[in-house]
C-alpha cells in the first residue's frame, strides 16, 4: 500500500487545510487577487463561527480586510469539532482581536420547552463564562412543557419511550435518536422494532459500496473466500448459510446460490464497462438506481476520475485499508432518524431520546488530551435539538453530567 501522502500526490490532489494555507498565502501576495475580491465582497459574514480553526481563521481575516467589514455569528457552547482544530477561544476573542467590533447577545429560544432549556443549560454547569451569558434565556410565553424523562437505555425501555411517543401521535419523522458514536446508531439500527433510518454514514460502511467493493474483489481474485463471505452477509444471508459456503470455498467447490452467482454474472458482464457506467448499471441492477448510495459512489468515481473498474477497485481498497472518513448523508425519509451528536447540530426535533448520556465528560473538548470531544458542550448540543419532548438514557449504574451539576446545586 502506498502512503496517504503518496495517493494524494499521485492524483495532483492537495489536502482541505492545503487549501486554506494557500488560498491565504496567494490572496495576501497577489495585487490582482485582492483587488478582484475587495469588489466582489464588499461584506463578509460567517456563519457557526465556534467551528473555525486557525487556518480558517487566518483566509477569513485576509478576505475581510479588503473592506473592513465583518459580521460573525456562533455559539462558543457548540464548539464541539476539536478533533478538527477549531476552539471557541476564536469566538471568544473574537473582540479582543477586533477592537471596533460590537457585540449583540441573541439569547431568545424559539425551538424548546422551559423544561427542556433547563435541562440543556444545567449541561453547561461549571463553566466560567457568566451565566447570563451561556444560559438559553426564556422567551416571554415559552411553555413549560413536559417533564424530561430519565431512564437507561435497554432496549426495553428505549422501546416503550417510543411506543409512546407514537401513541400521542408524534410521528416517526418527528423522533429521533441521539449518539456519540456511530456504533450504537447501528445497534439500534438493527435491533429496534420500528422503521429508522442512519442520517449518515461512513462511506466505506455504506451497503452498495460494501457490495460493489466485494464484487470487484472476487472479479479480481475469483479465489478470494473472505470476499464471498463478506458478500453472503451484504445479502443478508443467515449464518448456517454462510458457515457452509465457506465449507464449500475450503474446499475450491463452486457457489451454489443462484442469488450470489447472478449478481457475480451480471458484474462480470459489466466488468469492462467504465467505472461511472459499471457503479450506475450494478446499481440498477439492485434496484439501487437513484439513492444517495449511487449518487455518492458516482460523485466519487467523478472527484477521483476513475476510468475503469480496476482503478475503482484500487481505491476502495484503500478507502478501506486507511479506514477513510468520507460520509454518506442519507435522504430524509419517514422514519426515526438516528444521529451522531456531532451531526445533530443545527437540526431540531419535536422528540429527542439522547442515547448515551453517561459518554460526555465533564471537560473542554479543546482541553482533552485524549482528543475526546464527548463533553458538556456536545451534550447541551444533544440535549438542545428537542423542541417539545426530551428523554435522557444512560448506561445502568453510571452517572451522567447532569446527575453531577444537580448535585452540586443542591449542595
Amino acid at each position: 500500500m502506498r502512503s496517504y501522502e503518496e495517493e494524494i500526490a499521485g492524483i495532483n490532489y492537495i489536502s482541505y487545510d492545503e487549501q486554506l494555507t494557500l488560498s491565504t498565502k496567494y490572496l495576501k501576495e497577489n495585487a490582482i487577487l485582492r483587488t478582484y475580491f475587495s469588489m466582489k465582497y464588499k461584506y463578509v459574514i460567517v456563519d457557526e463561527y465556534q467551528d473555525v480553526n486557525e487556518k480558517s481563521e487566518a483566509l477569513i481575516y485576509e478576505i475581510s480586510a479588503l473592506n473592513g467589514n465583518l459580521m460573525c455569528i456562533g455559539d462558543s457552547n457548540q464548539s464541539i469539532y476539536a478533533f478538527n482544530g477549531s476552539s471557541s477561544r476564536y469566538i471568544d476573542d473574537f473582540s479582543k482581536c477586533n477592537p471596533d467590533a460590537v457585540t449583540y447577545w441573541m439569547k431568545g429560544n424559539y425551538r424548546s420547552t422551559k423544561r427542556i432549556a433547563d435541562v440543556s443549560n444545567l449541561a453547561l454547569g461549571g463553566m466560567e463564562m457568566p451565566l447570563e451569558e451561556r444560559a438559553i434565556a426564556y422567551t416571554d410565553g415559552m411553555i413549560d412543557g413536559e417533564p424530561v424523562v430519565e431512564m437507561t437505555n435497554e432496549l426495553t425501555h428505549i422501546c416503550a419511550w417510543i411506543q409512546s411517543q407514537l401513541a400521542s401521535g408524534v410521528a416517526l419523522k418527528d423522533i429521533a435518536i441521539i449518539a456519540t458514536r456511530h456504533k450504537f446508531l447501528h445497534y439500534l439500527h438493527r435491533e429496534l422494532p420500528f422503521e429508522t433510518v442512519l442520517v449518515e454514514n461512513y462511506l466505506i460502511h455504506d451497503f452498495m459500496f460494501g457490495l460493489v467493493y466485494q464484487v470487484l474483489r472476487i472479479l479480481q481474485d475469483p479465489k478470494d473466500t473472505d470476499a464471498y463471505l463478506f458478500l453472503a452477509l451484504l445479502m443478508e444471508k443467515d449464518m448456517s448459510y454462510i458457515q457452509d459456503l465457506a465449507s464449500l470455498l475450503e474446499c475450491n467447490l463452486e457457489v451454489k446460490d443462484e442469488s450470489l452467482l447472478s449478481v457475480l454474472s451480471f458484474a462480470r458482464d459489466i466488468q469492462h464497462e467504465t467505472a461511472e457506467h459499471f457503479i450506475a448499471q450494478f446499481c440498477a441492477y439492485m434496484n439501487m438506481d437513484d439513492t444517495m448510495s449511487e449518487e455518492t459512489l458516482l460523485k466519487l468515481v467523478k472527484q477521483s476520475h476513475l476510468q475503469n473498474t480496476e482503478e475503482l477497485f484500487q481505491l476502495m481498497q484503500n478507502m478501506v485499508f486507511y479506514e477513510d472518513n468520507t460520509k454518506i448523508h442519507y435522504k430524509p425519509e419517514d422514519k426515526i432518524t438516528l444521529i451522531t451528536a456531532h451531526s445533530s447540530k443545527g437540526c431540531e426535533f419535536h422528540s429527542v431520546l439522547v442515547y448515551d448520556a453517561d459518554s460526555y465528560v465533564d471537560c473542554f473538548a479543546e482541553e482533552d488530551a485524549g482528543g475526546s470531544s464527548y463533553d458538556r458542550k456536545l451534550l447541551f448540543v444533544a440535549l438542545s435539538r428537542a423542541k417539545r419532548v426530551l428523554a435522557v438514557a444512560k448506561e445502568p449504574g453510571t452517572e451522567t453530567i447532569l446527575e453531577k451539576y444537580r448535585k452540586v446545586e443542591s449542595a
